[in-house]
């Protein structure tokens, strides 16, 4: 009898944590708005870019106006096309693709506000921070080989690079904790980089090698000889201002302000974090753009999208795996895909082409093998000539 008690009072007591938990889950989820799990830094970037369009919204004259927007017929020409690993492309298809990606790589320095990806770090790190990990060596070489695969001109990348960041480690941990809530630093941020390229523009105007060799020939003939500074100490920054007449409060800025563009630096850089790397991936791939230095999804973007994204959704966070929504992956960016896209044993394939496959999993297997060969073969290189010097 006493038995049976223990055994009834123990279940009842696994009742009530279960129900304690899910309650603290869902005050997490809907109330912190804090993730139980973390879905890859792709889907993280175009959540936080979803959820960012109300505090940073666009006008329909900056769309127009913009310095990065082109008109639609440039807009459709210059597209990185959706990559068919399923198909055979033909030799105008090829050229085609080349020539689009070549274009696309012209284009490499996107104008994103620093104010605006701030707020993207910092929604990142609290959303995702404390349950987010970095892939496996191999599963971040893989990612980076199918991208430069498909969307890259870039001839330099290896099968055997190096994950700049520690494997399983949490690069957003804590990171919102070290930026600053002031919205004057933030401003002030925004606007440094354009205030020290004005400062180097300024510089190389009134340096000696700007102008032509016979106005520096009168002007040194003219002008008696200065003694020369024995240390980069004795320079007056001030006189030296004066005389090339560069305004003197030109990088006039706070400890503050340069401590915190120092920090968003560090931790957006590929060995803190790698979410630079991957704002410019998919603006290569044509799931992002650019209006007026704030990023939102593309035309069409759906379609652009690699197999990783879709595997993710289809593994961890769609509505029938994740119906609490326990991965706090955007409603839109979720029910689009889902929308879009049609999986089977054998790949991916666009609902509106649904005897088309896009993503075939023999095909990418099959490239996967090669790739892992490539890696063990110069693991296999590198170990001899370590151990052998052969």
């Amino acid at each position: 009898m006493n038995r049976k008690l223990k055994l009834k009072e123990a279940n009842e007591k696994e009742l009530a944590e279960e129900r304690f938990v899910t309650k603290m889950e869902e005050v997490q989820v809907k109330e912190l708005k804090q993730a139980i799990f973390a879905p890859n830094l792709t889907t993280m970037v175009l959540s936080a870019v979803c959820d960012l369009q109300r505090e940073f919204p666009l006008s329909r004259e900056s769309g127009n106006s913009d310095d990065e927007e082109e008109s639609d017929d440039e807009d459709n020409d210059d597209d990185v096309p959706l990559v068919s690993l399923g198909k055979r492309e033909s030799v105008h298809d090829e050229q085609e693709k080349s020539r689009k990606l070549q274009k696309v790589a012209k284009n490499n320095d996107p104008k994103i506000k620093a104010e605006y990806l701030i707020r993207v770090l910092e929604h990142v790190s609290k959303t995702w921070g404390h349950c987010y990990r970095e892939s496996s060596k191999e599963d971040y070489a893989w990612r980076w080989e199918v991208f430069h695969g498909s969307y890259s001109t870039d001839q330099q990348w290896e099968a055997n690079s190096p994950h700049p960041r520690v494997p399983e480690s949490l690069p957003f941990e804590r990171t919102h904790f070290g930026l600053s809530l002031s919205k004057t630093v933030r401003r002030d941020i925004s606007s440094l980089s354009a205030r020290v390229k004005e400062f180097e523009d300024l510089v190389l105007m009134n340096s000696p090698s700007s102008h032509p060799l016979e106005q520096r020939i009168a002007t040194s003939s003219s002008v008696e000889p200065e003694r020369p500074c024995s240390s980069a100490a004795e320079v007056d920054v001030e006189s030296a201002s004066a005389k090339a007449k560069i305004p003197g409060n030109i990088l006039d800025v706070s400890s503050e302000c340069l401590d915190q563009f120092c920090f968003l630096m560090h931790s957006l850089s590929p060995t803190t974090s790698g979410l630079y790397d991957e704002v410019l991936a998919l603006l290569k791939m044509n799931v992002l753009r650019v209006r007026s230095g704030i990023l939102v999804l593309a035309d069409d973007w759906y379609e652009n999208v690699d197999v990783f994204v879709l595997d993710d959704m289809s593994e961890y966070w769609s509505t029938d795996v994740d119906p609490d929504g326990k991965y706090c992956v955007h409603e839109e960016i979720r029910d689009t895909l889902e929308e879009k896209w049609i999986k089977y044993n054998y790949g991916w394939a666009l609902a509106e082409y649904p005897k088309e496959l896009i993503f075939d999993y023999s095909v990418l297997d099959e490239w996967r093998e090669t790739f892992e060969g490539r890696r063990e073969e110069h693991g296999n290189r590198s170990e001899g000539i370590g151990r052998f010097g052969l």
